[in-house]
């Protein structure tokens, strides 16, 4: 080969290789760019649109993260469940996913999806428990909410006892709960169960309550108890706020004297179900719930009586009444003896 030669040959050869080397890097270059895409197109939400519905999953206690992206690959709310698990790897938050009930959306981004198990964002419910509420009334209305078995509940809020022990947290006899579920609105967490529940509702009545009774009502003639149950009644009768304190002292009036309350809610709480009216053979039942045949306080609550009932029963108005009558519009005639009472009857036809 002549010398001269050499250079453009050597030249040619290297021209050559670079050639193929630049092809062979722009192949991986569009590999992994259509990589990334493929990547990026997996990680994208399974659908979007306005009616995509929500899901709830559960997450169990010591799940992985290769357990949980299965699972929302199982039930379409990621494309890959490999990925998401790898997704959550990359950003060290794999072991961070917390246990509990989520309300996720196929609409959601994986990304989305691994921020609010990792942030322990758990579904919630929002329920408003009414005044006037029986545990029976919050237990069915809890279980159409998805949030509790209601015989369990029922079951477990008859007897405190399976909850606290002897260690309840408010002063009141053992037994039902009835009273003690405050009537307010909640947010639960989705899976609890009922004893979380339970506690949840009585750990508001004592947040509420037990300031009230301290402040209005500690040292006076009524123990707590006494008063929610007298409260209970009090929720039961009243139809409008302005009456609670004018109904509150016809009761405290008649316990003075020691004449039977005659309150037609305590008996209707022991008829199942309850009738509209009473009549005489109910007047008739040997039940301490009578309050037509025993004097005093039923043993029990009636009802969850709000923050009005409880503190008109405190705080009753001061008046001679011993009787009253409703007229039908959600207000009352009270009369101070039995020969006014029976005349306001008459005049409203019963």
């Amino acid at each position: 080969m002549h010398p001269a030669e050499t250079p453009s040959a050597v030249g040619t050869g290297w021209h050559k290789a670079g050639r193929w080397v630049g092809i062979a890097a722009a192949a991986g270059a569009l590999a992994v760019t259509a990589a990334g895409v493929i990547v990026a197109a997996w990680m994208m939400p399974v659908s979007s649109g306005p009616l995509v519905a929500s899901v709830i999953i559960h997450v169990p206690q010591e799940s992985t993260a290769s357990q949980v992206g299965r699972e929302l690959e199982e039930r379409n709310l990621v494309r890959s469940g490999w990925l998401f698990a790898l997704m959550a790897r990359v950003q060290g938050l794999d072991q961070r996913l917390q246990a509990g009930y989520y309300r996720l959306r196929a609409d959601m981004a994986p990304q989305e999806m691994i921020r609010i198990l990792s942030r322990g964002a758990v579904a919630v419910e929002e329920v408003t428990i009414p005044e006037g509420s029986t545990i029976e009334g919050i237990a069915w209305r809890l279980e159409r909410a998805g949030l509790a078995n209601a015989r369990r509940f029922i079951e477990l809020a008859s007897d405190d006892r399976w909850l606290f022990g002897e260690s309840r947290p408010i002063d009141k006899p053992p037994g039902s709960l009835e009273g003690y579920l405050f009537p307010d609105t909640y947010r639960f967490a989705v899976g609890q169960d009922e004893e979380a529940l339970i506690r949840k509702m009585v750990a508001r009545f004592a947040e509420k309550v037990l300031p009230l009774y301290q402040e209005l009502g500690a040292g006076g003639k009524l123990s707590l108890h006494q008063v929610v149950v007298l409260a209970s009644i009090v929720e039961k009768e009243a139809m409008r706020d302005s009456e609670r304190a004018l109904i509150a002292s016809v009761f405290h009036n008649r316990l003075r004297l020691g004449r039977p309350l005659q309150a037609d809610p305590t008996l209707m709480y022991i008829l199942h179900p309850p009738p509209k009216k009473l009549y005489r053979q109910h007047l008739a039942i040997d039940s301490p719930y009578n309050t037509y045949r025993y004097p005093g306080l039923p043993p029990t609550a009636i009802a969850s009586p709000g923050l009005a009932s409880i503190r008109a029963v405190l705080r009753p108005a001061s008046t001679p009444y011993l009787y009253f009558v409703a007229r039908g519009d959600g207000t009352h005639v009270f009369s101070r003896t039995f020969r006014d009472h029976v005349d306001a009857r008459r005049r409203l036809a019963y």
